[in-house]
C-alpha cells in the first residue's frame, strides 16, 4: 500500500527553506559544489531575500488574523449583550402596546425580529429611539422595568455594536490583504526553491548524505 504524500505546513516549509540556506552556506563541501552549478553565495543571498520576505508576510498575516479574531469576539460579545436586552424589551413592549397600533408602528413591533445584520440594527435603533423620543411611551413601559436609563444604555450599546463591527470589518480587510501578500511571497520562494532543489539534486547526485543534510 502506497504511503500518502505528506504536505508541509507553511511554517514547516519556511523552516525547511531556512535550514537549506544555512547548510548550503555553512557546509563548505555543499557550498563549493553548488557554486559550480550556478548557486554562488550571491545567488543564495537572493533566495534568502525571498525567504525573509515570505517569513515577514507570514508573520504579518498571523498577526492580522489574531487581531481580526479579537475584533470579532468583541463585536459578537457586545451584539449578544444588546440582543438579549432587545428581545426581552420588545416582548414587554408588544404586551404593553398590544392595543395601540400607532405605537406598534413607531416601535417596529410587527412581525419577527429581522435576521440580517443591517435590518436588525435598524429595528433596534427604531425601537429605542422611538421610546427615547416619547415620554408617554416611556411612562407606559416603565411598569415592566424598561426605564429611561435602560433605554439610554441600550442606545449606547447600539453605538458600541456599530463601532465594534466597523473595527472588525477593518481588521478583516487588513487580514485578507495580508493573506494575499503572504500567498504571493510564499509562491515566489516556493518557485525559487523548487529550481534550487532540482539543481541541488543533480549537483549532489552522488552525495546523498549531503543532499539530505541540506534539506534538513
Amino acid at each position: 500500500m502506497a504511503k500518502k504524500k505528506y504536505h508541509l505546513t507553511e511554517t514547516e516549509m519556511l523552516e525547511q527553506f531556512r535550514v537549506s540556506f544555512e547548510n548550503a552556506k555553512k557546509q563548505t563541501e555543499i557550498a563549493t559544489i553548488l557554486d559550480e552549478f550556478g548557486y554562488s553565495a550571491e545567488v543564495i543571498a537572493e533566495g534568502e531575500v525571498l525567504l525573509a520576505t515570505a517569513r515577514t508576510a507570514y508573520d504579518t498575516n498571523q498577526k492580522e488574523g489574531d487581531e481580526t479574531s479579537r475584533a470579532y469576539k468583541n463585536y459578537a460579545k457586545v451584539k449578544e449583550q444588546l440582543e438579549k436586552i432587545y428581545v426581552l424589551d420588545r416582548k414587554k413592549a408588544k404586551v404593553i402596546f398590544a392595543n395601540d397600533p400607532n405605537a406598534y408602528q413607531e416601535l417596529g413591533l410587527s412581525g419577527e425580529v429581522p435576521r440580517s445584520h443591517i435590518n436588525w440594527l435598524e429595528a433596534v435603533r427604531k425601537f429605542y429611539t422611538g421610546l427615547s423620543a416619547s415620554p408617554e411611551m416611556q411612562a407606559k413601559v416603565k411598569k415592566l422595568k424598561i426605564t429611561p436609563e435602560g433605554i439610554t444604555q441600550s442606545l449606547e450599546l447600539l453605538a458600541q455594536v456599530n463601532a465594534s463591527r466597523a473595527e472588525f470589518m477593518k481588521e478583516l480587510g487588513e487580514s485578507q490583504l495580508s493573506r494575499q501578500q503572504k500567498d504571493q511571497a510564499l509562491a515566489a520562494i516556493e518557485l525559487w526553491m523548487r529550481e534550487f532543489y532540482a539543481i541541488a539534486k543533480i549537483a549532489l547526485d552522488d552525495k546523498v548524505k549531503l543532499l539530505k543534510a541540506m534539506k534538513g
